[in-house]
């Protein structure tokens, strides 16, 4: 029956698979009720298992029946039958999964429904699963369902499916790479985005050495990014393992097997100065209400709930993270405040001041920090250190060995001395610029880019060699060390209890141990041959060398990574371990014994897999981050190997690396060296800069409402003006006639729908109409003087019958139609550089005079030509909560719970929904009846609340963008982006394709991956498709956790078809078999025939396989033989000739055959139907006992 179902497949009918498959699964048989027969027997030297470990994979017994031709449901389904592959390994799944056509999914459905499909078989070629093939041909889809069936067979195991010895995801193809390792390859931006951090590690920037120039170009070959390591930046910090010294940050002592993310939270004071610099930095935006904001800050009484979410909930990104066996710090990148501990707090270690345990993260802001910002911290078991921006050092907790850096007094007898609050330390270090630390349980470690400074309990890792070094215990502050050892500048440190090492800018690693120093060399260019006693060169694909660029430690170990991503550990041991013979007291370069032999622990095999940071965890293993952002782990094996010869003076291949789940995009990697782990993780902020905000149409709005109708020309495509630099040779032309700029001056107020202020001048006798509202919400000094009708000395207010006049003493009639002209487009014509016109000389102090007076910073700056940005959409913005504005509103706008007034010109100009409603076929006739008797024109908007319409109405008058949510207070981020999603609605309903762009903008900072599919399922619909576009690149990179967490069930099958699409678009440059098959058939005609001659070299043998089970069951006595398991050679001599032509031609194809790509699948109906033959021949063939067939008309 499988032939039927690959012929269905292979004619695109849905239908009949499932009917096929419905039938079949009636009278389901698995092979466990069935007898091995000849046809297991492995003929070509490879294995033919048809299911998952634990099932038969060999040909059914046929069962007994009384029909001889034909199918019947009660044959049924095997498992054998439902997974049959084709000559290279392949089953129907597989082919399904490579597939592209629209009905793929409908496919898989139904064979994924059917439970003997084997969703784990590999095929010969590649070793790909069904996974496999749908991730590498961009079938989200299909692995989502795949995935989804290997989920309800470990939870149901429905019809006895034995269970696969490891998980789907795990199995590696014949290259070892799982299917989401083959889905990150393929990705596009995913090797863009490894490139740049290989670039970043390979040091095409870092830090620069002081003996190079002064200027900031770096040398790649000695200034490489060794520090840059720890400068990356993370946005998500998680943390699992041991939490029994509560190092986790969870608010208890449970452990946790799986990462789980911590959330930090500011503490109030930074908060309150964050929202003092909101308020300074966003005064123009709000006005007095800034001072009224800076007097709460300075008295102290804000309340919290009172703060803007937008300030709130300012992100919050890692700048680092540091464990030890008792308390974890966290670094962040606010300016001051930045420093959270948790942990036991026994000892002062945590720094408030107290030795209470702290079971979740808090901030550290005593003893002077909490005005600081710490760049770095280094924990020890009982102490902490932290260096400052300023270049300052703070330590606190134990000071048992003098691992503080001072001295500490009124210390009683038998009392441990304790520092409880961080304390700056002075003395050597008081005058330097600290650059970095480290500490270990017993000493710590200071160093500036030339010196290094040690103390505490003195083992002969202090670095001081001097002939009494033996005899010094403890150094309780700061001392120079190895003044004269290094010859460049030092890059990083790192200590442990036996050692302190140091990488410099040379990429060479120092390591003092044991009263003396050594410098470590690591096998970076070969590996060593233990019977040959030679290096073999590992060949390199690149022309970048490899160096040492990340040094760290933990318990014994020193690890040490590459910047080609290769792991190396090295053991310290004690100088009990050495024995006397290798310790010198002379020359303490001579500690040879103090060191193993540095064996590199992680090598480059794939490089996606090369590490990207390492930290050392208990007994030397290591746990890494790769540069595909996964998080692997050292562990031992369940069952020890033996060693080998080979592997003498090694370590035993005791351990394996594992993959920590759920993790991807990590960049930082941190152990407490006692089981407990953090990573930092970096987002993938597409949704953060990729909504780019379009260019701000106000002012060609407000342009088309100039009363200058000879100034504004309109272009033949639409209504749009054209640029207003146009507008200059009109004016010069017409400022050349006498009196040539009264023609420009409209007459008749009639033609303004409001009622205009008409603004003159004392020297001449005409006026020019200007749109009251927006005279009012430019010049405040003209906004109080319409409220009391005050007379000035240069502006007289004067209210007549049909609009109100403003008279100007003095002003020239160009100064009045440069200020006219700068109200609506914030530019003036610069007559005054006009050639040969004397009128116009004096017209630039004369509006200057007149920007001072009117208190229009705008104009004077704009005639000055020293700031070119432009203010009318402030001005509108302050202006806007002022009811002046809207003295003359003819519109009043009816909602949900109250009313809004608003202008009609602004309305129309600036929103198209308004346009067709005043402007229409219509003309606006149908407005007549709805005019009230205060002569506003009313609109029904009832569905919407007056508070949302609010932020609508303030983007229409002033254009605002995403500062219109910048005072919403809300406790959640879900309130918050309903808020946004309700304006966006109606942004979208009323056409405002700029307004749901800013809206897309606010929601897209807020995505993450427990909401993104949610959000775009809502804001899909919009017309602005900013946000799809870059919520589709979101899912498309971090598909790996969508998946395995299930957020992407949340999906509309719709948009997870565009995430198909989207996937495959990141996936054409970058994997095979990806063109279009109207690209190939272009150019290759032939395959069109060639393709139908492969569908029919797959559908034959299948039809084959069932004819000769039929006929098995007629003649119990003979063998059935699958030629699709056996070589046509072998062949028994009672099969027919045609299955043997056809075998060979799988087997041994054509020039022309070898030419179709093998990926290449006809996913449509075949060009000739494939009809059966009728039942008179099949009854013949039948009896004749030859192939029943298909013929192809």
């Amino acid at each position: 029956m499988s032939g039927y179902l690959w012929n269905s497949f292979y004619q695109d009918d849905v239908e009949g698979f499932r009917s096929f498959l419905s039938a079949g699964q009636g009278g389901m048989k698995t092979t466990s009720n069935r007898v091995k027969t000849s046809s297991s027997i492995e003929a070509t030297g490879r294995s033919l298992s048809f299911g998952s470990p634990g099932s038969l994979g060999t040909s059914p017994v046929l069962a007994k029946q009384k029909k001889a031709h034909g199918y019947s449901a009660q044959d049924g389904l095997t498992r054998q039958d439902i997974n049959r592959r084709d000559h290279l390994g392949r089953t129907l799944l597989h082919l399904i999964a490579s597939s592209r056509h629209d009905s793929t999914i409908d496919f898989a459905t139904a064979l994924l429904d059917f439970p003997l499909t084997d969703i784990y078989l590999q095929d010969y070629e590649n070793g790909w699963t069904a996974l496999h093939r749908a991730f590498y041909f961009g079938n989200v889809s299909i692995a989502r369902s795949i995935l989804w069936r290997e989920t309800q067979d470990v939870l149901n195991h429905a019809h006895g499916t034995p269970k696969h010895p490891q998980p789907l995801i795990k199995i590696k193809d014949h290259e070892g790479n799982g299917p989401y390792d083959l889905l990150f390859m393929t990705l596009a931006a995913h090797s863009r985005r490894s490139t740049i951090h290989r670039s970043i590690r390979e040091g095409t920037e870092g830090i620069r050495d002081d003996t190079s120039s002064t200027d900031e170009t770096l040398d790649p070959t000695q200034s490489e990014s060794i520090a840059c390591i720890s400068e990356q930046l993370g946005d998500e910090v998680f943390t699992f393992g041991s939490n029994k010294n509560v190092t986790l940050g969870f608010g208890d002592e449970d452990d946790r097997q799986f990462p789980e993310r911590i959330t930090l939270r500011r503490p109030v004071g930074l908060i309150e100065k964050q929202f003092l610099r909101y308020l300074e930095s966003r005064s123009h935006f709000y006005g007095s209400d800034t001072n009224e904001g800076n007097m709460r800050m300075r008295n102290g009484y804000v309340d919290i709930a009172e703060v803007p979410f937008s300030v709130k909930s300012i992100p919050i990104r890692f700048r680092d993270i540091q464990m030890s066996k008792f308390h974890t710090a966290i670094l962040t990148t606010d300016q001051e405040s930045n420093l959270y501990i948790c942990g036991h707090g026994k000892g002062g270690r945590l720094g408030f001041g107290d030795e209470r345990t702290r079971y979740q993260f808090a901030c550290v802001d005593s003893g002077g920090l909490g005005t600081k910002e710490v760049v770095q911290v280094a924990l020890g078991h009982n102490h902490t250190l932290a260096v400052t921006s300023d270049g300052s050092v703070y330590s606190w907790g134990m000071n048992t060995f003098g691992q503080l850096g001072y001295q500490l007094s009124n210390i009683r007898p038998n009392e441990e001395p304790l520092q409880l609050v961080p304390r700056q330390i002075y003395g050597t270090l008081k005058r330097e610029r600290v650059a970095g630390v480290a500490a270990s349980r017993i000493h710590s470690v200071v160093f500036t880019p030339l010196s290094l400074f040690t103390f505490g309990k003195n083992e002969g890792q202090l670095g001081i060699v001097d002939s009494d070094a033996r005899s010094l215990s403890s150094q309780a502050s700061p001392r120079k060390v190895a003044a004269s050892l290094f010859s460049t500048t030092i890059s990083t440190v790192a200590a442990i209890d036996r050692a302190t090492i140091c990488l410099l800018a040379n990429h060479e690693v120092w390591v003092f141990a044991n009263y003396g120093y050594r410098r470590l060399t690591f096998p970076l260019d070969g590996f060593s041959n233990f019977f040959m006693h030679q290096v073999h060169t590992i060949p390199s694909w690149e022309d970048i060398p490899n160096r040492i660029c990340h040094i760290t430690g933990g318990g014994n170990t020193i690890c040490a990574m590459s910047s080609m991503g290769e792991v190396f550990t090295c053991v310290v041991s004690l100088p009990t371990e050495m024995g006397d013979s290798h310790a010198s007291t002379t020359n303490p370069s001579k500690i040879k014994g103090s060191f193993s032999q540095p064996r590199r622990v992680w090598s480059i095999k794939k490089g996606h897999m090369s590490a990207r940071n390492v930290a050392v965890d208990q007994d030397g293993s290591i746990i890494l981050a790769t540069e595909a952002g996964t998080v692997w782990r050292q562990v031992k094996r369940s069952k020890a190997k033996h060693t080998t010869a080979s592997e003498i003076g090694s370590q035993s291949k005791d351990y394996k690396f594992t993959r920590i789940p759920n993790l991807t995009r990590v960049c930082k990697v941190r152990a407490s060296a006692f089981g407990a782990y953090a990573v930092i993780r970096q987002e993938y902020d597409v949704t953060k800069t990729d909504i780019l905000d379009t260019g701000s149409p106000l002012w060609e709005a407000y342009a088309r409402l100039m009363p200058f109708e000879e100034l504004v020309t309109y272009a033949t495509t639409g209504d749009h003006p054209i640029k207003l630099s146009a507008v200059e040779p009109k004016v010069q032309q017409l400022f050349s006639i006498t009196k040539g700029i009264e023609s420009l001056a409209l007459k008749d107020t009639k033609d303004f729908p409001l009622e205009p202020i008409v603004v003159y001048t004392s020297l001449g006798n005409w006026g020019i109409p200007i749109h009251r509202w927006l005279l009012v919400g430019r010049s405040n000094v003209i906004r109080r003087s319409l409220n009391s009708h005050a007379h000035m000395d240069f502006l007289h207010v004067e209210e007549t019958e049909n609009c109100t006049r403003l008279q100007f003493e003095g002003l020239d009639p160009m100064t009045l139609f440069n200020f006219v002209y700068w109200l609506y487009t914030d530019e003036v014509v610069e007559c005054w550089q006009f050639p040969k016109n004397a009128r116009a000389r004096n017209v630039r102090a004369d509006l200057i005079r007149l920007a001072h007076r009117l208190e229009l910073t705008g104009l004077e700056f704009a005639v000055r030509q020293i700031d070119s940005r432009r203010r009318l959409d402030d001005d509108m913005r302050i202006a806007y909560s002022d009811a002046e504005l809207f003295t003359d509103a003819d519109v009043l706008v009816e909602l949900e719970d109250g009313q809004v007034s608003a202008h009609s010109e602004i309305l129309c100009q600036r929103c198209p929904f308004f346009d067709g409603l005043f402007k229409g076929r219509t003309g606006g006739l149908w407005l007549q009846g709805r005019t009230s008797e205060s002569g506003k024109v009313s609109i029904d908007l009832k569905h919407f609340s007056s508070e949302t319409f609010g932020y609508v109405l303030r983007h229409i008058y002033s254009d605002a963008g995403i500062e219109l949510f910048d005072n919403i207070q809300c406790p959640k981020v879900e309130d918050f982006l309903d808020r946004v999603l309700d304006v966006m609605a109606i942004a979208n309903e009323l056409l405002l394709d700029r307004l749901s762009l800013v809206c897309q903008k606010v929601i897209g900072k807020h995505v993450n991956l427990r909401n993104v599919c949610e959000l775009l399922n809502v804001i899909a619909p919009s017309p602005a498709g900013a946000f799809r576009h870059a919520a589709l690149d979101y899912i498309c990179f971090n598909l790996e956790v969508l998946l395995q967490n299930g957020y992407l069930d949340e999906l509309d099958n719709d948009l997870l078809i565009e995430v198909n699409q989207r996937v495959r678009e990141e996936q054409r440059y970058h994997a095979r078999a990806k063109e279009d098959d109207e690209e190939l058939l272009l150019r290759w005609p032939e395959l069109s025939k060639r393709r139908i001659r492969w569908g029919e070299v797959s559908i034959d043998p299948a039809m084959l396989g069932e004819k000769s089970v039929r006929d098995a069951s007629k003649f119990p006595s003979t063998s059935f033989v699958n030629p699709l398991d056996h070589h046509p050679l072998s062949l028994p001599q009672s099969c027919d000739t045609e299955a043997r032509n056809i075998q060979l031609a799988m087997e041994n194809p054509t020039i022309e055959d070898q030419l179709i790509p093998i990926d290449f699948q006809w996913t449509g109906n075949f060009n000739q139907k494939c009809v059966n033959s009728t039942n008179n021949e099949a009854t013949d063939n039948e009896a004749n006992g030859r192939k029943y067939h298909t013929a192809y008309e």
